[in-house]
């Protein structure tokens, strides 16, 4: 069982809708999607702090952070961040540690400046029954 991605704009306007897996379905086992989303938007923010002080030439730590980024991001419809981190992986992976240092800053920039927008996101999903 799963849900289909939400966008950004869906989970903000808590427009379950589009779920076409999952449709009449408003909880997974005791989880709505909003506490899902909510704890995706938590992950991001904890992983985000956590890509700021990784040493990138430690492959292992820095592959899982990055892993648990594209997830969430992904999960929350941030497809622009999302392919900052995809690119931020492969050069972890090809272990072109100056490219990942770029790339970075590259994914704390567009955090930056999706913060606002997930900040949205976050207040909506606090508002909504269930979550």
């Amino acid at each position: 069982f799963f849900f289909k991605q939400k966008t950004a704009y869906e989970i903000r306007n808590c427009d379950w809708s589009s779920d076409v897996c999952s449709s009449d379905l408003k909880e997974v086992g005791t989880l709505s999607f909003p506490a899902i989303a909510q704890d995706c938007l938590d992950e991001l923010s904890a992983r985000i702090a956590d890509l700021t002080d990784v040493n990138l030439d430690h492959t292992d730590a820095s592959r899982l952070i990055v892993h648990d980024l594209k997830t969430a991001s992904g999960t929350l419809g941030a497809t622009r961040l999302k392919q900052v981190i995809e690119d931020l992986e492969g050069a972890i992976d090809s272990v072109d540690t100056p490219r990942a240092s770029d790339l970075r800053r590259a994914v704390l920039g567009e955090f930056a400046m999706a913060a606002p927008v997930l900040d949205q996101v976050r207040s909506r999903l606090a508002s909504t029954p269930g979550s």
